[in-house]
C-alpha cells in the first residue's frame, strides 16, 4: 500500500495527515486492522495530534482492546 511507503521530501506532519486520511477511509470500510496500523503510524509521526489519538480510542475497543482505547483517549485529552 502506498500509504505505508516512505514519502521522501515530506515532513512528518504531512505524512501523518496522509496516514490519518487512509485510516479514516479504512474505518469507513470497517477495516480495523488497516485503520489501527495507519493511526499508529500517524501517532508516531504526530504524537501531539489529539484527533489521531481520539480515532485510536474509537478503533481500539472495536478490536477488543479497551485498555489501548483508554490510553489513547487520555493522550488525546492532554
Amino acid at each position: 500500500m502506498l500509504a505505508s511507503c516512505v514519502l521522501y521530501g515530506q515532513d512528518d506532519a504531512t505524512q501523518a495527515e496522509r496516514h490519518y486520511r487512509v485510516a479514516l477511509m479504512a474505518v469507513k470500510d470497517n477495516d480495523l486492522v488497516i485503520a489501527s496500523s495507519e493511526l499508529q503510524e500517524a501517532a508516531r509521526l504526530a504524537p501531539n495530534n489529539a484527533l489521531v489519538h481520539y480515532q485510536l480510542a474509537v478503533v481500539s475497543p472495536k478490536k477488543d482492546d479497551p485498555s489501548a482505547a483508554l490510553e489513547s483517549l487520555n493522550t488525546a485529552m492532554r
